[in-house]
């Protein structure tokens, strides 16, 4: 194949990539902070009852509790010689989570359902310790329990909330975070959090209703302008997506795969010197998405904007040091393209081989070079690079039939045959070999019966 059809035909694959990766930007919307902090203050609640040889220290340890004396508090209880009712093993939790011990309070927590299996404090202490830690199966059966037993706190609802969303229960987060705001309605970390779960519910009517609402009262917050952006995507609204999305960017969204995102909408609203700058941005702002920025550079010269895919390539190479040798590699290599494209096969050539220099197993550099190599008529570097290329498992057809082109080149048309002899034995399926082999076969018993004579 020659290296113009190769350079065709890989272009087409981009082309085709760039298009599916266009209609399908992904939009980083940050999540809201929520904290979840175990009870605080601690509190003393004698219920279910103690025992009556327990008074005489409940009144103790309640003084120190209102006295804010935890330590003494820990101390005297772990002091105590008899085994403590339920009450006592949650205020020892309490304490504990306070200190910043949450393994103890955790051991306290279970301590304290052991001897009352349907104690409501007990649930929500330790599911709030769960979900801090991470455990969030575990945390989200306790909080759900609690709420059974009657627990009916704003946090409560939102860590189930929360927990909904993460264990893919959208749904179950909305009725959450709806019961959180019902308590505390003006949360905004909680309706922010209720947004992103109707979005995930696929409720976007009721979803935009609220962002429309939350931007009415906080219009430069970037975060609400980047769920605008999602949902307008979502619901197949590419322009209010864009013009959204570059309103978070302006205020502040210094995410570089939102401004990739960005760049992809505009492309694909046909913005091609936006498209440049958004990609160059992102380019900057420390985005090594290459494969990106590869589709992105060949339809602009598919399209006729060299100058656009070459600020994008400025944009790269103002932080060519920061990439790794295998991004640097593919860098050139898309250099080499363009300027292939452009008609500079002595550019092209020079690029992949700097490419190659970074990298001996960028497989596309190595046969983009062979195949430069060998329309420029020098059979012998082509020879040695499409050697190179064999030894890549993925390329090794190509490899092997590469060598063959060369061999051919330099009129060697036994060897030619031989190698394509054995890579038809390698490769059975490669039924377009039998052609060029009954060629060459020819011309071999050709020169032979000639030499013979």
């Amino acid at each position: 194949m020659a290296f113009s059809q190769l350079t065709a035909v890989s272009a087409a694959m981009l082309l085709l990539l760039w298009s599916n990766a266009a209609a399908n930007p992904t939009i980083s919307v940050a999540e809201p902070r929520l904290v979840f902090k175990p009870i605080d203050p601690v509190v003393w609640v004698t219920e279910p009852a103690i025992t009556g040889d327990e008074i005489a220290l409940s009144q103790e340890l309640g003084s120190l509790v209102r006295q804010s004396k935890y330590r003494e508090t820990l101390q005297r209880l772990n002091e105590s010689d008899t085994e403590l009712s339920a009450p006592f093993e949650v205020l020892r939790a309490q304490i504990s989570a306070t200190l910043n011990d949450n393994a103890s309070a955790i051991r306290a927590y279970r301590s304290a359902l052991d001897k009352a299996p349907s104690f409501t404090r007990a649930h929500a202490g330790i599911g709030t310790l769960y979900l801090i830690e991470g455990k969030l199966t575990e945390a989200h059966k306790h909080l759900a329990e609690a709420v059974r037993l009657g627990a009916g706190d704003a946090q409560t609802y939102a860590q189930l909330g929360y927990l909904n969303v993460k264990l893919g229960n959208p749904w179950g987060a909305v009725s959450a975070y709806e019961r959180a705001l019902v308590l505390e309605p003006r949360n905004t970390g909680w309706k922010q959090a209720l947004l992103l779960a109707l979005t995930a519910s696929g409720d976007y009517s009721t979803a935009r209703s609220l962002l429309e609402n939350l931007l009415s009262e906080r219009p430069n917050d970037a975060s609400l302008w980047q769920q605008r952006a999602d949902l307008s995507l979502r619901v197949g609204d590419q322009v209010s997506a864009l013009a959204s999305l570059e309103m978070s960017l302006r205020l502040g969204n210094k995410s570089s795969d939102n401004r990739r995102a960005a760049a992809q909408l505009a492309m694909q609203l046909g913005n091609a010197r936006r498209g440049s700058e958004l990609a160059s941005a992102a380019i900057l702002a420390g985005s090594k998405d290459m494969d990106f920025v590869s589709q992105l550079a060949d339809w602009m010269v598919r399209n006729g904007q060299e100058e656009y895919a070459n600020n994008v390539l400025a944009a790269m190479g103002k932080r060519l040091n920061s990439y790794s040798p295998s991004q640097q590699s593919r860098y050139y290599f898309i250099k080499g393209r363009i300027a292939e494209e452009n008609g500079n096969t002595a550019q092209a050539v020079a690029d992949f081989r700097r490419a190659i220099d970074r990298d001996g197993s960028n497989g596309q550099a190595l046969l983009a070079y062979a195949e430069g190599a060998l329309s420029s008529s020098n059979a012998t570097r082509a020879l040695l690079a499409f050697q190179r290329l064999a030894a890549l498992p993925a390329y090794r057809q190509q490899g092997l039939v590469g060598q063959a082109k060369a061999m051919i080149a330099q009129q060697d048309y036994p060897s030619a045959l031989q190698k394509l002899q054995e890579t038809l034995d390698e490769f059975p399926d490669a039924y377009e070999l039998n052609t060029a082999i009954q060629s060459l076969t020819a011309i071999v018993n050709t020169r032979r019966d000639s030499a013979a004579l």
